[in-house]
């Protein structure tokens, strides 16, 4: 369990670093991270299955300024290794001519194979117009779901994951907190 753990890490890790790169090109590798947002801390609660991963860890945790670093934040249940994790990339280069929701979240979701199910619903949050991606397949040969939110603000995407095990009341009940956890978004 604890190598599956580590595998989805390091692909995340890979996945978000190298999307953003993607997108907006690569040609001068310097990007910022919006401090200009808010977003609900899931182990707040001391009954709270989820722990902030730390600055060791592949996500490291907020108060890291690492502006190279896969997430700005990261949460990992204690009882079956799932991930939610906030991103943000901010470059004065980023657009809506230079932004496409759709695309900038299939680079998210690279390295998930087997796909069994893909569902795209538009959404708003904070009158921002946003795209949630859900995605069942595998990732390095072990099931799993994924559902990403993006959205693009000023010169800043942001990319909320959820990432688990498909199925079951656990999932069920990590993705309803997954689901708060997009809903607590403020950006100033």
């Amino acid at each position: 369990m604890l190598r599956f753990i580590q595998a989805i890490a390091v692909s995340l890790s890979l996945i978000f670093s190298s999307g953003c790169g993607i997108l907006v090109g690569n040609t001068k590798p310097v990007t910022e991270k919006s401090d200009d947002y808010s977003v609900l801390d899931l182990s707040r609660d001391p009954e709270s299955e989820w722990v902030p991963l730390s600055s060791t860890d592949p996500f490291p945790a907020n108060d890291v300024k690492d502006p190279n670093a896969s997430s700005d934040r990261a949460w990992q249940s204690k009882r079956n290794s799932a991930i939610v994790s906030i991103n943000t990339t901010c470059r004065k280069k980023i657009t809506d001519a230079t932004v496409d929701l759709s695309s900038y979240s299939r680079q998210l979701l690279l390295g998930v194979n087997d796909v069994q199910l893909r569902e795209e619903t538009e959404l708003k949050l904070q009158d921002t117009p946003a795209l949630q991606t859900i995605i069942e397949g595998k990732l390095q040969g072990e099931p799993v779901r994924m559902r990403a939110v993006v959205l693009k603000r000023a010169e800043c995407l942001y990319d909320l994951v959820f990432l688990g095990r498909p199925g079951g009341d656990k999932a069920t009940l990590q993705e309803a907190d997954f689901t708060r956890f997009v809903q607590s978004l403020r950006i100033k």
